[in-house]
Formats: C-alpha cells, sequence, structure tokens
C-alpha cells in the first residue's frame, strides 16, 4: 500500500512540473481557459469593413462648396457695361423707335420721316434702327449747334447696297456744307471743298462702325474704330441753315439702301481710343 502510494505522489509530481510520463513526447493536454465564442458571419463582415475604413474618416470634416458651372446665361446677359456720351456730343439719334434727338441741347433738332415711304425701324446694332430702304429718309430741322467749327459725325451702318447717305448737311452739288456717305463703295467725307475716301470698299450686309472727323488740321476716316486715312487740311466748314437729313442729299436723293443706327454728332474731332472705344461696346453701346 505503501509503495502504490509513493507511486501515485510520483505521478502528480511530474504532471505538475510538466513531464512526460507516456513515452511519446508529447505533453498531456491541460485544461485551458474557456475559449472566446465565434462571432458569426454578420459580425465578422462589420468588423472587417471599419478595419478597411480610412482612419481619419470620421474625424474630418468636409465643409459644403459650391463647385457647379457658372450661370452662362447671368454672364452673357451682364456683358461690359454701356457707355457714357463722349464730351461734346451735340446731337444723338438713336433709331429705337423714334427719330427724336436724345441730346435735347437745341430745339428743332428732332427728326421726321420723308420720302415715298414712312420710316420703319428693324433689329439694329444697338436696341432698333431706322430702316431706309432706299425710299425713305429722316430730316432734321436746322439748329446752329448743328454748324460746328470741329466735328465728328459716327453711326453704324449695315447697308444692303452702297452709294446712298448717311449724314449729310451740304448743298447738292456744291461744297456749302459737310457729309458722310458711302461713294464708289468706298466711306468718303465732304468737308466744304475737302474730300477724302477710305482705301478699302465697305462690306454689305454686316454692321460696320463708320466715323469722320475733323479736328482744324486734319480730316480723318475710321471704320470700326480704326483709322483708314487721314488728309491735313485747313478749312472753315460752311454755315449754312440746310436741314440735315439721315439717309439722303439735301434734294432727298442719294437714298441708303439699309439700316442706319446710333448716328451723333460732335463739335470736336473724337480721338482715336475713343472710337475704338465705341466699336468695342457693341451691342450694348451708350448708355440710355
Amino acid at each position: 500500500m505503501r509503495r502504490l502510494a509513493l507511486a501515485a505522489l510520483a505521478a502528480r509530481l511530474f504532471l505538475a512540473c510538466g513531464l512526460d510520463m507516456t513515452g511519446t513526447g508529447q505533453l498531456p493536454e491541460e485544461a485551458g481557459p474557456p475559449t472566446a465564442p465565434t462571432p458569426d458571419a454578420s459580425t465578422d463582415a462589420s468588423i472587417d469593413s471599419d478595419a478597411d475604413a480610412d482612419p481619419d474618416a470620421d474625424a474630418s470634416v468636409t465643409p459644403d462648396v459650391d463647385v457647379s458651372e457658372p450661370d452662362a446665361d447671368a454672364d452673357a446677359d451682364a456683358g461690359p457695361p454701356c457707355l457714357a456720351a463722349a464730351p461734346g456730343m451735340i446731337a444723338w439719334w438713336t433709331g429705337d423707335g423714334t427719330m427724336q434727338d436724345r441730346v435735347s441741347t437745341h430745339a428743332g433738332a428732332s427728326g421726321t420721316q420723308s420720302g415715298a415711304t414712312p420710316v420703319t425701324y428693324d433689329a439694329g446694332h444697338v436696341g432698333e434702327a431706322f430702316m431706309l430702304g432706299g425710299t425713305s429718309f429722316v430730316q432734321v430741322p436746322h439748329a446752329p449747334p448743328l454748324r460746328p467749327a470741329r466735328i465728328t459725325m459716327e453711326a453704324w451702318i449695315r447697308a444692303t447696297q452702297l452709294g446712298g447717305r448717311i449724314i449729310d448737311k451740304i448743298g447738292a452739288g456744291t461744297s456749302n456744307g459737310y457729309l458722310l456717305d458711302t461713294h464708289a463703295n468706298k466711306l468718303r467725307i465732304i468737308l466744304g471743298e475737302t474730300v477724302t475716301s477710305s482705301p478699302a470698299n465697305l462690306p454689305t450686309n454686316a454692321w460696320v462702325h463708320v466715323a469722320g472727323t475733323y479736328d482744324g488740321a486734319t480730316a480723318r476716316l475710321y471704320v470700326n474704330g480704326a483709322e483708314v486715312t487721314s488728309l491735313p487740311t485747313t478749312v472753315t466748314l460752311p454755315d449754312n441753315s440746310l436741314p440735315l437729313r439721315i439717309g439722303a442729299d439735301s434734294n432727298g436723293q442719294n437714298r441708303f439702301n439699309g439700316s442706319i443706327d446710333e448716328v451723333a454728332l460732335y463739335d470736336r474731332a473724337l480721338t482715336t481710343q475713343e472710337l475704338a472705344t465705341i466699336h468695342t461696346a457693341g451691342t450694348h453701346g451708350r448708355c440710355k
């Protein structure tokens, strides 16, 4: 009995020390701590998803930023601003459904229709324009401001056929006055006995800005804001009491065939920069 008790004690000691009593080289299994339950598939998916996520994503805050395209129509409607009238303007006939002179610095400068058919209005380069089909014109009574010592005549024109007057205040067949017209397909200015024309032909069926100036020493012509010719001259602008006509001469002949818009006169020669600015303003024109 004593021998059996000693054997049992020795076996417990070997087990406690982790010694192999089986001769197999394997340690006996021990009862370890309880095994944690295996998470189910839904739990695994949740854990994997969170593990793959950007660790900084939850900590960051994305501001609300409008990255939509700008309103193209709003930009187009805004466009460049209209121009203030240049200093020295003495008359301005817009052609916007009226023959009224907008400057109104002198009495009697508003026009009336003349010719075989009424003056009508059509889409102009700026608003509406005088539609002159070669049978009508605008006549403006004489007024003292219409005979300046220095001058600029300017307008937008769209000629169906070249060869008619744009602005005329000169006796037919005489040198008593001034005019701006299309002659032999070119732009022409007459100041008393001084005559000069553009070197190139004007286009038809297209809006063109034209101007003629005289500063007391030089007559100049401009097409679309660019000087195209000049002529040194000393001339006294004739002092006549003839009516001014838009689209015809003093006899009602040489009528313009097409549209004339934004007719303006000044008592000084506008500079190249001023005329270029008027041209660049395009359809926005002068402020009304």
